[in-house]
């Protein structure tokens, strides 16, 4: 029974070292060329945007007084699909564009700071969705007739994200970037370890010798009741 508890503490220490690296990066401003990514054939760019804190384990960096902690980039991605919904009559026109892949670069500017000077993360990131949002309001013009005003445009980018950490540890999630009206770009990116086949297969390994200590132990119990 020692055995059989000692195995599952190993089993539940593994599936925590194997899950646990999560990060959390906060992104702020930035530049989307948003007009020439918006044509067939063009690609799609993110730069500038500003990281403004980074969790993780045992930690949590801040900007503060430092300005910003690093930099995201996105580049590469090639437009695909494009649709449009609403009207201008009904107050507003969403567009939805899908890209191809493209990479993701999180560079460290600071320091001094808890990892390297230079890109702690490169990755790519696929099944990226743009969507932009025109809205409008009903106006009468000096003649009376109804006329429609552009007010404002919004966008937000999601997509997902596979790479690595500086040290080598693969990591996978998803990003959401978005900009409402005249308010400066914001967004997240988190990031989970993905443990790798190795690690799997112990795991299965070690999953199926404790269902078969279990099944042992239960068949010699039920068989000294038995005597």
């Amino acid at each position: 029974m020692k055995k059989l508890w000692f195995l599952s503490l190993s089993l539940i220490a593994l599936c925590m070292s194997a899950f646990a690296t999560t990060y959390t990066f906060d992104e702020s401003g930035g530049s989307l060329n948003l007009a020439h990514s918006l044509k067939f054939g063009g690609a799609l760019q993110l730069s500038g945007s500003k990281i403004e804190s980074i969790s993780g384990p045992s930690l949590l960096m801040t900007a503060g007084s430092a300005g910003n902690l690093g930099v995201l980039k996105l580049t590469g991605a090639q437009l695909l699909t494009s649709s449009v919904t609403g009207s201008k009559a009904g107050g507003s026109i969403t567009d939805t564009y899908i890209y191809g892949p493209g990479t993701i670069n999180i560079v460290n500017t600071l320091k001094g700071s808890s990892f390297p000077h230079g890109v702690i993360f490169n990755g790519t990131f696929s099944s990226e969705t743009l969507t932009v949002t025109y809205d409008y309001t009903q106006e009468l013009n000096a003649k009376g007739k109804p006329i429609n005003v552009f007010d404002g445009r919004t966008w937000q980018l999601v997509g997902d994200v596979i790479g690595k950490m500086y040290t080598g540890q693969v990591l996978s999630g998803s990003f959401t970037i978005s900009r409402i009206g005249h308010n400066p770009v914001t967004g997240t990116t988190n990031l989970a370890a993905t443990p790798e086949p190795g690690t799997l297969l112990l795991l299965a390994t070690g999953l199926l010798g404790i269902a078969g200590l279990v099944r042992s132990r239960f068949r010699s119990a039920h068989r000294g009741k038995s005597i």
